[in-house]
């Protein structure tokens, strides 16, 4: 069988399994029952699930008495395995496994997304990594050294691959713990965005998740048994900050300052400088005059003071993008009066299982059927990674680019517009504030099962519109002079997302400092590597932001290590993209930028700079992104060998 959750063997009742179907994704059960029967020969019956490119994943274009014989059919197939002992069943070939993922994910979908779509789905056990690291690389692989920053997903995803590898590393934690935004974001109703088949290591899925939406506290386990079981905490030196990273010239290496838990400061030599921090790392609070002079309480979601009591008292959040949405509902239940403080009205998906647990009939299935969970992955993974960017793509001819960029953008507006109306029907005043006027796609649409609404319409909440202008002894003076009395305040005001590698100092070649030679832009070759700045190689860096973070981190990893790789492989010092690979890209990215929403000029958003720009998300297609990064091309850097060093750097591949 592949890598991730452990299958169990089934053993229970026919009447047990019948039920369980009833939970069944259709497409993901019809791929399962291919692997039962060993073919493809169940797609001939003329059942065969659809899929638009935006909507429900579990829209399968099937009547009832279609998905009814499929129930059927499948529950005959599953005693029988049940029956001959639960055996492992024979893998299928690429091909075969190609035009299933094709059934599976939906005519929609374009034929190149199917490689990417498989291999996120771990089917057939196939590596990572395109090359391998025999034993002889992995001996000179011990002389390397790399150095993370950062020990949350992407900086963990690393230590893997690093291990692997047979690479000396070490990871410095400015945190007590792993788990990255996990551990600092511990608000009142904080939890994943991303359903937890879809958010979770492509190799280290689990079948057990709770809910559909996992709260953040099971997240963090999840990371945290990561960290155990690839034994990476030996290699973090925790309550550990990178204050500056320099690269010297001399020795082909960067050096390191860390600031430790004491004040002091130790310096570490490094040949790799892998910064894997995240863009969700560092909050972003208003600087507010007066705000010394509060009385109260007043913190961040993203740096949360858990002690907080909110009984009878009255609070503020400020803020009401995701973590105030998931935030209002619990604090509307305790506290004596709210006021919430909206500066920017954000498109709300209709989202029914967003608190749900996932029904025991669904959790036995990704436990116990084979390959289920592995399709069922995919099948989600085709919507979100394809669907979206259809329908965030500007239509120049589109006329009416204030309120949407295209006639699909147009259609999912006036399917989320529907939706608020339905829950807000009887507030027409809440309906007016809470209405978008910008498209849909130009900020992130988040999933919200109508707690949220709900909780603004009770007696004890009331929604403020406008900006703050300062605090004072007693609470937050608005702009237009409303003052709001209130004994805590929390600011649900996001992250420093644009301020990349932020505060950290990075110094390369000729000392050219980075925040310097980024300005207000922060750019990157596939978001990884920046001219000037050998042998730095970044996770989740500018320009990468996608649905899903942890495939666009294993994107990133397998390419780094890549590079790694060639760097050990033929001897070389340094590697350090061109400078005209740089630029080519950058004017790429700006164009791909500009035609979609998120480039709208009629809101703000976190994707962009303090110039208007977009520098966060990946404009460009997953599957160009995924096949980009699948394997480094030497052609796109300058290289050195070790007895060229102090020399200017070769153009030459094969030093």
């Amino acid at each position: 069988m592949s890598n991730g959750a452990e299958l169990h063997p089934i053993t229970e009742s026919d009447a047990f399994i019948a039920d369980a179907l009833r939970e069944a994704s259709m497409p993901a059960l019809m791929a399962s029952m291919s692997h039962l029967v060993g073919d493809l020969r169940l797609w001939d019956s003329g059942i065969r699930p659809a899929a638009a490119p935006f909507g429900p994943v579990d829209n399968d274009g099937l009547t009832e008495e279609q998905r009814e014989a499929v129930r059927a059919q499948a529950l005959e197939l599953l005693k029988d395995y049940r029956d001959r002992g639960s055996p492992a069943l024979p893998p299928f070939d690429s091909d075969a496994l190609l035009k299933m993922m094709r059934l599976v994910a939906g005519d929609a979908v374009p034929d190149s997304y199917l490689p990417m779509l498989l291999a996120d789905a771990r089917i057939d056990d196939r590596p990572i990594a395109l090359r391998e690291w025999p034993a002889a690389l992995k001996e000179k692989a011990g002389d390397f050294h790399a150095l993370v920053v950062g020990a949350g997903m992407s900086g963990m995803l690393m230590a893997i691959r690093l291990q692997e590898a047979g690479i000396p590393y070490v990871i410095i934690e400015k945190n007590s713990d792993v788990g990255g935004t996990w551990l600092l974001n511990s608000y009142p109703g904080c939890r994943c965005d991303v359903p937890n088949y879809f958010y979770s290591y492509s190799f280290e899925r689990r079948s057990d998740w709770p809910h559909h939406f996992s709260e953040r506290d099971r997240i963090l386990e999840y990371f945290q048994g990561i960290a155990q079981k690839y034994n990476i905490l030996s290699k973090v030196q925790f309550n550990s900050e990178v204050t500056e990273a320099v690269w010297s010239e001399e020795e082909s290496t960067w050096h390191v300052s860390v600031c430790r838990e004491d004040g002091s400061v130790d310096m570490i030599v490094t040949k790799a400088f892998i910064p894997a921090v995240g863009q969700l790392s560092r909050p972003k609070i208003p600087d507010l005059p007066g705000a010394e002079r509060f009385g109260g309480i007043a913190c961040h979601t993203g740096a949360y003071d858990r002690s907080i009591s909110y009984e009878g008292k009255r609070v503020a959040v400020v803020g009401t993008a995701a973590s105030a949405i998931q935030a209002i509902p619990e604090i509307a239940e305790k506290a004596d009066q709210l006021f919430v403080v909206q500066r920017t009205a954000h498109w709300l998906l209709p989202s029914p299982n967003h608190l749900a647990e996932i029904a025991p009939g669904m959790k036995w299935l990704l436990g116990h059927v084979p390959f289920y969970s592995h399709w069922y992955r995919a099948r989600y993974s085709s919507r979100s990674l394809y669907g979206l960017k259809i329908a965030a793509a500007i239509d120049p001819s589109w006329p009416h680019q204030e309120r949407s960029v295209s006639a699909l953008n147009d259609q999912v507006r006036e399917r989320l517009t529907d939706y608020l109306k339905g829950e807000l029907d009887d507030r027409p005043d809440l309906l007016e504030k809470l209405t978008p006027k910008y498209p849909p796609f130009a900020t992130r649409i988040m999933p919200n099962n109508g707690s949220y609404l709900r909780s603004l319409k009770r007696d004890n909440s009331e929604l403020v519109t406008g900006n703050l202008a300062a605090l004072d002894e007693t609470g937050i003076v608005m702009a237009d002079g409303r003052h709001l009395d209130v004994d805590i305040i929390i600011y649900a005001t996001g992250f420093q997302a644009t301020r990349f590698m932020y505060p950290m100092r990075i110094v390369g070649k000729g000392g050219v400092v980075l925040s310097d030679f980024w300005g207000e832009d922060a750019r990157a070759y596939l978001g990884i590597a920046v001219p000037n700045f050998p042998n730095m190689f970044m996770v989740f860096g500018p320009g990468t932001a996608v649905f899903n973070v942890i495939f666009l981190a294993e994107c990133n990893s397998r390419y780094i290590m890549d590079a790694v790789q060639g760097m050990i492989e033929n001897g070389w010092d340094t590697i350090e993209c061109r400078p005209e690979i740089y630029t080519e890209y950058v004017e790429r990215y700006r164009r791909e930028a500009a035609g979609l929403a998120i480039a709208s000029p009629h809101v703000t958003s976190w994707y962009k700079s303090a110039s208007g720009n977009v520098v966060s998300n990946l404009p460009f297609e997953v599957s160009d992104y995924w096949n980009w990064t699948r394997k480094a091309n030497f052609d796109d850097y300058l290289t050195s060998c070790e007895n060229e060093r102090g020399e200017s750097l070769s153009d030459l591949i094969n030093c």
